[in-house]
């Protein structure tokens, strides 16, 4: 056995060794429940629940703790006592996590064999289960969600925030927005979101009802007036030229359009404009947005350059999405789309045209078919190179096979 291989099972069986005698330990202790006093049950944004009294009386030391904002004093301890120990922190990271998904496990079993199953003829409401007559247990059931959830979200900012690659996520993320600020959006975030999980949890009758879908809109545009006046108008529009549902929309739809910085600023400027005109001159409440990068055409003009507007619009196209993938792959620049996409285009109507030639013999045409073919491959190879033409063609050029003497794929001309 190498000693490479060895070390690799020791630590193993370390990680192993070190996460069962927490688990043991813990058992021995009760982790309380998450407490439920302050906690909302309406929706509502001057209903929303004031801070934990946890967090308010957290102490200057424990604020500066990487796992200060862990919701359990005793989780807090057993990070106190590993990192004294030395031990490292993606170690304890994971002992953290398992020792909590314990604990959890517990607490909801302890719920689970005090409550009454439903009579099999019966159902409750989703994802209550055996807790439908149980209106405390449900209460305590949706808080150990939420502990949960605050466990991991706290065991994940436990990276040092100075690595390369955390400093690069929030940047990503959030720009240049102050700590206090990220802050602020993050803990809107958190109690938005609990709210939306206490709609659904919730509900009477079918998922996604018209009066959910009215108490969800509504927390929406309450928790978009929070941001409004959390950060100025510059720090939102930063927030959502990022972190938006339509940015994440428009990063989907542009991949084959490979846009720099600065096109994706002018592209969302575009994108929202136009839902904003969408949303005031529909009546509906949520009105279906339209994410089409190619239907910005027009309003980038002057904008983005001639070339570029030409591979905009090109996105609109059927095959865009499969050449601008087999362009990438190739590592060719990602204007050479919008020029196979042409070629394509005009080799097909050259296609057409003569499928459709009453005056030439069968014969006839399969020659010239084979010679625009022979053309098609030429101009290809060109701009993709040999080998690119060969992936071109398996992945997205399936129009050049009925040029080669192979089963023709398109109808043929209409008699009249």
């Amino acid at each position: 056995m190498s000693s490479r291989l060895a070390k690799i099972i020791f630590g193993v069986l370390l990680a192993g060794s070190v996460v069962a005698n927490a688990v043991l330990v813990v058992r021995h202790q009760r982790l309380p429940a998450a407490p439920t006093e302050g906690r909302t049950a309406s929706v509502g944004k001057a209903q929303l629940a004031p801070a934990r009294s946890a967090d308010v009386a957290a102490t200057a030391s424990e604020e500066a703790s990487p796992w200060a904002k862990i919701p359990s004093a005793e989780l807090r301890t057993l990070a106190d006592r590993l990192s004294a120990d030395g031990v490292p922190a993606e170690l304890m990271r994971l002992v953290l996590q398992r020792v909590s998904q314990e604990s959890i496990a517990q607490r909801r079993l302890a719920f689970a064999n005090r409550s009454e199953l439903a009579p099999f003829w019966k159902s409750g409401p989703p994802f209550q289960g055996p807790f439908r007559n149980d209106s405390e247990a449900q209460v305590a059931l949706r808080e150990l969600v939420r502990e949960q959830s605050e466990v991991q979200r706290a065991l994940s900012e436990m990276e040092d925030a100075s690595q390369p690659r955390a400093v690069a996520a929030i940047q990503r993320q959030y720009g240049e927005l102050p700590e206090a600020k990220i802050e602020a959006i993050q803990r809107i975030q958190r109690d938005y979101e609990e709210l939306r999980n206490q709609v659904r949890a919730d509900r009477a009758g079918s998922a996604n009802g018209p009066g959910e879908q009215a108490k969800l809109a509504l927390l929406e545009r309450e928790q978009r007036a929070d941001l409004e006046t959390t950060l100025t108008a510059e720090e939102l529009f930063e927030h959502d030229v990022r972190s938006s549902r339509t940015a994440s929309q428009l990063r989907g739809r542009l991949g084959g359009f490979e846009p720099t910085e600065e096109e994706f600023r002018a592209i969302y400027r575009a994108q929202s404009a136009r839902e904003k005109g969408q949303q005031g001159a529909s009546a509906a409440p949520s009105p279906r947005i339209d994410y089409s990068p190619h239907a910005l055409v027009a309003e980038l003009e002057g904008v983005l350059s001639p070339e570029r507007l030409a591979t905009l619009r090109l996105t609109g196209d059927p095959s865009f999405g499969m050449v601008s993938r087999v362009i990438n792959r190739l590592g060719l620049p990602p204007d050479t789309t919008r020029q196979v996409l042409a070629l394509e285009r005009e080799a097909q109507q050259r296609v057409g045209a003569l499928r459709g030639n009453r005056t030439l013999s069968a014969d006839e045409k399969t020659a010239h078919l084979a010679e625009l073919g022979a053309e098609a491959r030429s101009r290809l190879t060109q701009t993709l190179g040999p080998r690119g033409v060969e992936a071109y063609e398996e992945f997205a050029g399936s129009w050049l096979r009925p040029l080669s003497g192979q089963t023709p794929t398109l109808p043929p001309a209409p008699v009249r």
